[in-house]
């Protein structure tokens, strides 16, 4: 089963706000977060803003600064 997040950030419809980017998170932190979302688990609040997506414009693949390809499961 995937989590919500993972299949809206994979649909190019969630993505990090620009003011959350400068939080830079060591490569263990960003692990364990993933791991947490994908069990299921619970990770404290997470605020979205729900937008209108005209045509096919989408946000654009970026990485979460700080963190290496690795952690990210490239």
């Amino acid at each position: 089963m995937y989590s919500p997040y993972f299949v809206r950030r994979h649909q190019g419809q969630l993505q990090l706000p620009d003011f959350q980017r400068s939080w830079v998170w060591d490569e263990d932190r960003i692990i364990s977060l993933i791991a947490s979302v994908s069990r299921g688990f619970p990770i404290g609040a997470l605020m979205t803003l729900k937008t209108q997506t005209v045509g096919t414009n989408k946000f654009a693949h970026r990485l979460v600064q700080g963190a290496s390809d690795r952690a990210v499961g490239n």
